[in-house]
């Protein structure tokens, strides 16, 4: 960044990333204005083909380029410090057996300052992370339960598309949601049955994934919040939690502590930008990759919940 000296940062994005402060703050000049846009359009970029880690503060950043203020330009500064601290890191790509995909999709009730959401979903095939999405929908809901519908509507053409691709390849895999509302599952599934006077808005979208669920070319099934991996596209996540998410969505072997929640209260002065030796602890997470089933990746991160089956 010219004339900039960019500060380490441990993660991409803070707490305020969706805050906007309207009227109190000064936009930038036309010329700092169109160098924020040409870096957050690289940033897209890289984010989309080398380092999802970073999609959720670039998501947000390109709402942003119209009219950016000086706030906007302290984040952008942030994302690039944490970029520079953490310039070994890149997505792994393997695949040591290919049975089926699974999508995990999550959406984050009223998160901008429009009370619009954001949803984000990542692919696992192969027992790897091939394919990230995270993106302010455009719809306002009234309720999480619609917010966590249109995620999965905004992620279905991927899915399909990722499906008859590879059917031309020769690969005819089951596709798996993976999704922590219990309400917008029983709504999926049981269509108008489960449906209200509030949800008249949303009937062509869960009539048509009702559709792709009763012909078997979707499943769903219920994860545990604390397992949901797509959180990391949607969350401004801090700490411990947020280099165990990122590790599984680059397809790192993870060397920390077991975590109990999601706090930024274990952060510290030192330096907990690397994953290097000195981050082991007594309590290590054992690289499960080369058995690594889809309930192996949410073991990954340390909380292993049971899973109660939906009632329909």
């Amino acid at each position: 960044m010219p004339e900039e000296k960019l500060k380490p940062a441990c993660t991409p994005a803070t707490n305020y990333l969706f805050k906007v402060r309207k009227g109190s703050n000064i936009d930038l000049p036309k010329q700092k204005a169109s160098l924020f846009h040409s870096m957050v359009a690289k940033l897209l970029f890289v984010g989309k083909r080398a380092r999802p880690d970073i999609l959720l503060a670039v998501s947000f950043l390109m709402t942003r380029v119209k009219s950016p203020d000086q706030d906007d330009w302290k984040k952008l500064l942030r994302l690039m410090g944490y970029l520079k601290c953490t310039s070994e890191l890149c997505l792994t790509l393997m695949c040591r057996s290919l049975n089926d995909f699974t999508w995990f999709i999550d959406g984050s009730y009223a998160s901008h300052d429009d009370m619009r959401g954001q949803s984000g979903a990542v692919m696992f095939a192969g027992n790897c992370a091939v394919l990230f999405k995270s993106n302010k929908q455009k719809v306002n809901t009234r309720s999480s339960t619609k917010t966590e519908f249109i995620a999965i509507d905004d992620v279905l053409p991927t899915v399909q598309w990722t499906q008859k691709f590879l059917l031309e390849q020769g690969y005819d895999l089951e596709t798996l949601i993976k999704e922590d509302n219990r309400s917008t599952i029983l709504l999926m599934k049981n269509g108008k049955l489960s449906s209200g006077k509030r949800m008249k808005h949303l009937d062509v979208r869960y009539f048509y994934v009702k559709d792709l669920l009763d012909r078997g070319i979707l499943k769903i099934n219920h994860c545990v919040s604390d397992n949901m991996i797509a959180d990391f596209l949607t969350k401004t996540i801090q700490g411990n939690c947020l280099k165990l998410l990122r590790d599984i969505i680059l397809n790192r072997n993870y060397h920390g502590s077991v975590l109990e929640h999601r706090s930024m209260l274990g952060n510290s002065k030192e330096n907990i930008c690397s994953n290097t030796d000195q981050e082991k602890s007594e309590r290590v997470i054992p690289d499960k990759r080369e058995e690594m089933s889809l309930t192996g990746v949410e073991s990954q991160k340390g909380l292993l919940k049971e899973e109660l089956p939906v009632n329909q």
